[in-house]
This record gives C-alpha cells, sequence and structure tokens, in this order.
C-alpha cells in the first residue's frame, strides 16, 4: 500500500495501517482516497519500513523533511544495496530500515587484566568478579530493549568471550559479539558507529560496562531524542537535514532532533553516546567520525571529557545533546559503594566469596557426621589465592523428618565446633516436611554465603572443593557446576576425621561388582562432560542469586528434582553447565550394592524412569510410585 504523509507530503510505502515512517509524523493518507488510514498508530521507535532501491516508483522521491526512509543510504556500499533488494523482493517490497544497534563496551573478565584500578580495593579475582557481574547486569538491561540488535564489542580471548555468551543467545537471539578493533577509545568508538551504519542500522548506541546504574529508561530516552521524540535544548550546531527540517515543518513545537545524544557521567565523562542517521541522507564518512572521537581535541580519562565533546561536536557540525540523567561510573576502589548500592553485593563478598553447604537428611545418622567432617577437613584456606579466606562459611543441614538420631548427632557436632573454633565456620540444623527438593530449598534460603553446594550425605567432597567451586562459578558463561562422578567402591577413600590418610576402598567387593561400577562411572562422566546433564549425587553448586532467579527446586517432584532443575538451567540462558575439572566426588555405592540385580537392578530402572520423564512426559509423582517398589 502507498500513502502519502499528511505533514511531509511525501508517498510511503506501508504494510497494512502503519503510520509514516517519519518519526514524527503519526498520520498517512492512502494516495488514492485522501482518507486517513491511521491517525493512532505510530512506528516503533526502532523500525521504520523502506522501500528498497529496485521500486521505481519511489527511489526518486526526497523528503524535504530529511526523512531517509525513501532513500538509498548514501555511503553504504552495493552489496548491502543489493541485500535490502533481495529481502524486499522477500518481505513484499518492504524491507526494514534503519534499526538500532546498542553496543556494549566490555573486557572478557579475567583476574590480573580486567578492572585493575580496582585491585587495590578488591584483589585480582575480586576486580574481574566485579567486571562479570557489570557486564552481565549489562547484558540484560540492554537486551531487555525491545527491537534492538545487540552487539558487544569485546577485548580479550576469543574463546573465553564466546564460552561466556554463546549460552546467553537463548535469552537474548539478537545479541552478538566481535572484538575491539585496535587504538585508542575513540578510534573504537568511531569504528563501531560507522560500522554499524555500513551494516544497515541507522541508529547506534554505545554504552559502558562499568556504569552499573544505567536502565532501559536511559536508553529509550537516547532514542527518543535521537528520532525526535523528545523536546530537549540543543548543544552544539544543528546539521543542515536538522535544519531544513525545522523550518519546512508546518507543525508548531516539534520536537528538537539531534545527531548526537551523550549520557553524562558525574566524573566528568559520559557513559552513553548515540549517534543516528534519521535526518541525514546517510552516515558521515570514517574519517569524521574518527575526527569527532579524536584524541587530539578530547582527552580520554579525564574530567573534561564530556565537555571537550561537545565542543568536538560543535566544532564538525553535529548537532547534540545529553539525557537528562546522569550516572556514576565504577573504575576506583572509591566508586565501590555505587557498585554496592545498584548490584547490592559487599565489597567483603567480591574479595572473598563464601560457601554455604546444604545437605538434606532423612535417617542418616550413619553417614552425616564423617560426611561433615569431611566437609571442614576438606575446604582449602585460601579461597582464590588473593588473601586468607573462610572459604566455608556454613554447614547446612536440612532434615526432612528423621527418626534415627540424624538430628541429635547434628546438633552435638554443631555445639563441639561452636566450642572448639569460634568465629569459623558453623553447623546449622534446620527441620522440614520430606522432600529432598523442598529440603534443599529451605536450606538455600537459610543460606548465607555467596557460593551454595548441595551435597547428598552420601558423598564426599575432593580437597579444596570450595577453591573448585570458586574458580567454575566465576567463569564468565557458567550457571551452575557439577563435580565429576565417582563411587567409593573404586576409590581410595579419605577418611572422614582426617584431612590426608587414604584408606583401601570399603567395603572390598568382587571383581564384577567393581567392573560394572566403573562402566557406570565412564558412562556418567561421558554424558555429564558431552550433554551438560549432570545429576545430583555429583554435588551441584551454584551462585545463590543465580539459584533463585531460576525459582530454586520444584518442591513438588518427589524425585528427578535435580534433572528438572539442570534442564531449566539450560533453557534459561543465564548460562552453561559446567562439570569442575579435577577431583571428583565420591558416591557411596550402597544403592547398588545392596540391590540383588546390582547395577541392571538400580540403573536399569532410573532409564526407565528417564525414558518415562524425558520421552513421554510422564509426572515424577507418578514415577515415584511404581520407582520405590523396584529400587
Amino acid at each position: 500500500l502507498i500513502c502519502r504523509c499528511v505533514e511531509c507530503g511525501v508517498p510511503r510505502a506501508v504494510v497494512g495501517a502503519v503510520a509514516c515512517g517519519y518519526f514524527g509524523h503519526p498520520q498517512a493518507v492512502t494516495e488514492d482516497t485522501n482518507t486517513p488510514v491511521s491517525t493512532t498508530l505510530r512506528p516503533s521507535l526502532l523500525f521504520q519500513q523502506r522501500v528498497p532501491t529496485h521500486d521505481s516508483r519511489l527511489t526518486t522521491s526526497h523528503d524535504p523533511k530529511g526523512c531517509s526512509s525513501l532513500e538509498s543510504v548514501t555511503g553504504v556500499s552495493s552489496k548491502m544495496e543489493r541485500a535490502w533488494s533481495v529481502l524486499g523482493h522477500l518481505t513484499g517490497g518492504v524491507a526494514p530500515v534503519n534499526p538500532v544497534r546498542i553496543v556494549l563496551f566490555s573486557r572478557v573478565p579475567k583476574a590480573g587484566n580486567t578492572k585493575t584500578r580496582l585491585i587495590p580495593g578488591l584483589g585480582p579475582a575480586g576486580a574481574a568478579r566485579a567486571q562479570l557481574l557489570m557486564s552481565d547486569r549489562m547484558i540484560e538491561i540492554l537486551g531487555s530493549v525491545p527491537g534492538v540488535e545487540l552487539v558487544l564489542h569485546y577485548s580479550g580471548d576469543p574463546a573465553a568471550a564466546n564460552a561466556w555468551l554463546t549460552p546467553k543467545q537463548r535469552r537474548f537471539p539478537r545479541l552478538r559479539w566481535t572484538q575491539q578493533v585496535d587504538g585508542d577509545l575513540g578510534e573504537r568508538m568511531a569504528s563501531a558507529i560507522h560500522g554499524g551504519f555500513v551494516d544497515g542500522c541507522g541508529t547506534v548506541v554505545i554504552v559502558g560496562s562499568d556504569i552499573p546504574a544505567v536502565s532501559a529508561g536511559d536508553i529509550t530516552t537516547a532514542l527518543q531524542m535521537l528520532h525526535g521524540d523528545t523536546a530537549a535544548p540543543s548543544i552544539g550546531a544543528p546539521t543542515t537535514a536538522t535544519t531544513a527540517a525545522t523550518e519546512r515543518s508546518p507543525t508548531a513545537g516539534h520536537p528538537t532532533q539531534f545527531e548526537m545524544v551523550l549520557g553524562p557521567a558525574h566524573d566528568g565523562g559520559y557513559y552513553a553516546v548515540g549517534v543516528t542517521t534519521a535526518h541525514r541522507a546517510g552516515p558521515r564518512p570514517l574519517a569524521e567520525y574518527r575526527r569527532l572521537f579524536s584524541a587530539d581535541a578530547i582527552s580520554w580519562g579525564t574530567a573534561s571529557v564530556w565537555a571537550q565533546q561537545l565542543a568536538q561536536a560543535k566544532v564538525i557540525g553535529v548537532s547534540a545533546s545529553v539525557l537528562p540523567t546522569g550516572h556514576s561510573d565504577v573504575d576506583e576502589p572509591a566508586d565501590l559503594p555505587e557498585l554496592e548500592r545498584v548490584l547490592g553485593v559487599s565489597s567483603a563478598t567480591l574479595r572473598h566469596p563464601t560457601l554455604s553447604v546444604v545437605i538434606p537428611t532423612l535417617n542418616e545418622v550413619a553417614n552425616i557426621r564423617g560426611v561433615i567432617r569431611r566437609v571442614l577437613a576438606a575446604a582449602s584456606t585460601t579461597l582464590d589465592g588473593d588473601a586468607p579466606s573462610a572459604g566455608v562459611l556454613e554447614v547446612i543441614v536440612s532434615d526432612g523428618g528423621s527418626t534415627d538420631g540424624t538430628c541429635d548427632a547434628v546438633e552435638c557436632m554443631a555445639s563441639e565446633l561452636a566450642a572448639a573454633a569460634p568465629g569459623g565456620p558453623v553447623i546449622r540444623l534446620i527441620k522440614g516436611p520430606r522432600g529432598r527438593g523442598r529440603q534443599l530449598n529451605l536450606g538455600a534460603t537459610a543460606a548465607r554465603g555467596t557460593m551454595l553446594i548441595f551435597l547428598h550425605a552420601d558423598t564426599i567432597l575432593p580437597d579444596r572443593f570450595d577453591a573448585t567451586v570458586c574458580d567454575t562459578l566465576w567463569t564468565p558463561g557458567v550457571a551452575l557446576g557439577a563435580f565429576a562422578f565417582a563411587l567409593d567402591c573404586n576409590q581410595a577413600v579419605v577418611a572422614p576425621h582426617e584431612s590426608a590418610a587414604a584408606t583401601p576402598p570399603l567395603p572390598p567387593d568382587g571383581f564384577v561388582f567393581s567392573a560394572t561400577m566403573r562402566v557406570l562411572e565412564v558412562t556418567t562422566n561421558v554424558r555429564s562432560a558431552y550433554l551438560h546433564i549432570p545429576y545430583g549425587d555429583q554435588a551441584f553448586f551454584i551462585r545463590r542469586d543465580v539459584f533463585w532467579q531460576h525459582d530454586g527446586f520444584n518442591v513438588e517432584f518427589p524425585m528427578m528434582e535435580d534433572l528438572d532443575f539442570v534442564q531449566r538451567v539450560k533453557q534459561a540462558g543465564l548460562g552453561r553447565v559446567m562439570i569442575a575439572a579435577g577431583e571428583p566426588a565420591i558416591t557411596s555405592a550402597r544403592r547398588w550394592r545392596n540391590h540383588p540385580l546390582g547395577l541392571l537392578g538400580v540403573t536399569g530402572v532410573n532409564q526407565l524412569a528417564l525414558i518415562a520423564f524425558n520421552v513421554f512426559g510422564m509426572s515424577p509423582i507418578t514415577i515415584a510410585a511404581w520407582y520405590r517398589t523396584l529400587v
């Protein structure tokens, strides 16, 4: 449908009843009947409609208002124009134009290479954790802006960037990433902006990753100012296209148009810069953008950056304005209160993340003392090498109604530990209704540690497990971790009351049993490594905030709560599941040892339960009813 804009008189190609492609003109009328097509619909702030260059009816039309929706983008390669033409044929003659690209500048978090000015306050690993939290937050915020293309320009190892960002594409399909070009900050900004225009974008907004208080509303306001939907005082010289549009507009009080908008930072710099071609015939040459952000005119890293940028825009003839909201960046230890305020995490936590070990129990008096002793003995004295750290903050036993003295044993150990090591790790007992998922959630609710590890009462952890947990969970892109799988019948198990002495496998088992258990270990670890589906007896660990972002375990499931949780983590797009490198968690083989059919009786039934759950969608409640009669 070809329509004519009421205000500027230029024909518009529309799909159905879509308003004029120019953001300031909400109305369009049909060319033949001169009746309004739409008086209420406005085009998206993020997309306009473009008639591709192969349409001879409209490509010669000129928009006196500076609208670019009917013009070929000056400066864009013929290859890009042919791409628009092909897309136009595929979509019935209308192809999208002027999409918005948001560019996030960041680094791949790595201790010692990231946020180095924060190291005096947080240590190398803590500074990297701060970078990771701020970058992940910005991806969440910018990815929530509807319809935009989000491109992360990073510096660092490409393999690490892929591991970090690939899982997030499930959550944000428009997310892409690329390495930053060489050069100073101005060169990288000029390249990112011009590159977006060459790729067919009409507006490019660059945001830094170290300003945690930036909101989606800030970005929306910037787009409104760039697209002429919000009046604001002009700073600098208006462009020719802007001047012409203002002079010819018959609408009084029409919003001012800007080619560039800055988001001011409280330290004299700026946290965002947006540039648009919406009011020009096309993008400027790359040389002009380099001049706009030239280090010869702007002293990057100083308190005069914001003022110098506006002055340089005026010299070049770029109309510029500023966002009404300023924010503080986080560069120095003195800036850490801003990070703590926005992210809700303390500097002490970033320096030394702590770990809460949650153990669900039901009549485990024979195992619980040894498991708790092993947890306390195997923990390292330093968590990340920066400085001494408690590592394990607490051991939480979440009991589901034991009647064999388990609770008495835990309370006795708690008193003994409090007397022997005041100020150290504590043992806490929580009582609640039976059900592993419910018990685990109760323990997580009571936990105070930064990280959680869910440990079965018949499983022991490897030496320095807390350091392994910390290294794994703060690896960019990891949401959930677990240890490799091993059974005590095939391992030299460390005695619970000793930190280094090993005992022979107990109890002694026959060759056939040990061989079948070896097969089970291998197949379980292959499944975990390649399918990223560990089970609960591999000791899940996760950051506490991420655990609750996934809503915890399903309390309605009497079994398979671990599989359900892993599947939800993988689908959510917050990160991947990772099996920790190093020593495995060692689980008791008592289930297989006590069943008359051994591997076939336990693992065979487990596989039937998995098929019923994954293939036939059977409820875990139904599965549990027949599972417990067979195992």
